[in-house]
């Protein structure tokens, strides 16, 4: 007898069975999370396990890190397939957004300039970097 009374046997069946547990609360918790979004909470209530595991599974595991991380890509795919089909009906908002964010290279983005003194402060303006004009 070993430790607390249990023989080598029984602790490696009872290690076994805690690895197991564990492979299927991990394949639980991806599969929440797929399913929400990468919402933590949602997936995790869904798995029942708390935040905590998964934030130390996270830093642990090096597979499960890179499955969550492929996850997290596939929503930011999602989200962009979204922006640009809404970019596609002319939403003027979204496109100006992605000009001044996506397209800065080209003098799209915006910049901060100084153009005034009052009382000792400074005022800053928010400008694009292209200005057009109508030539005459």
């Amino acid at each position: 007898m070993g430790k607390r009374g249990f023989t080598s046997e029984e602790r490696a069946k009872a290690n076994e069975s805690r690895k197991q547990t564990i492979a299927a609360q991990k394949k639980a918790m991806l599969k929440g999370l797929a399913e929400h979004y990468c919402i933590i909470k949602y997936a995790a209530d869904k798995a029942g396990i708390d935040r905590g595991t998964h934030a130390r599974w996270m830093e642990k595991d090096e597979a499960y890190r890179d499955a969550v991380m492929r996850l997290q890509e596939e929503n930011i795919d999602i989200a962009e397939n979204a922006l640009m089909k809404a970019i596609e009906k002319g939403d003027n908002v979204l496109i100006k957004w992605y000009l001044e964010t996506k397209g800065a290279s080209r003098g799209y983005g915006r910049k901060l300039v100084e153009i005034g003194a009052i009382g000792g402060t400074t005022e800053l303006a928010d400008i694009p970097k292209i200005v057009w004009v109508k030539s005459e």
